[in-house]
This record gives C-alpha cells, sequence and structure tokens, in this order.
C-alpha cells in the first residue's frame, strides 16, 4: 500500500488524501514519527480534515508511549 501511495504522491505532490492514508499506512506498522509527518503534510494541503487531524493525535499519543 505505501508504494502506491508514493507513487501518487509522485504524481500529485498536492494530493492531501494520499499523504494522509499513507499516514495510517505508516501508523499500522509503527511508524508513528512517519505517520505523523504525513498527517502534518496533509493537514498542510486541507487544513479542515477532521479525520485526518483525529488520525495524527491518536499516532502522537502512540508515539509517546
Amino acid at each position: 500500500a505505501i508504494d502506491d501511495l508514493n507513487k501518487a504522491i509522485e504524481l500529485k505532490h498536492d494530493y492531501a488524501e494520499a499523504y494522509s492514508n499513507r499516514g495510517n499506512a505508516k501508523g499500522f506498522m509503527k511508524d508513528f514519527v512517519g505517520s505523523i509527518k504525513d498527517f502534518d503534510k496533509s493537514l498542510e494541503l486541507n487544513p479542515n480534515d477532521g479525520k485526518t487531524l483525529n488520525n495524527r493525535a491518536h499516532n502522537k499519543r502512540k508515539n509517546l508511549n
């Protein structure tokens, strides 16, 4: 999944949903630092995405543990 999302981002650098989805995939793999970076980029592109805000907060909490 991450390879496909990388390709989508490569083709369209402002694809907020792809960054958010990649953040979710990284979070499932316990790469919380990477997931938070992707959520940050997604929110930079689409700051009013509540789902991404929630997912970033969830991964930040997990990164503390």
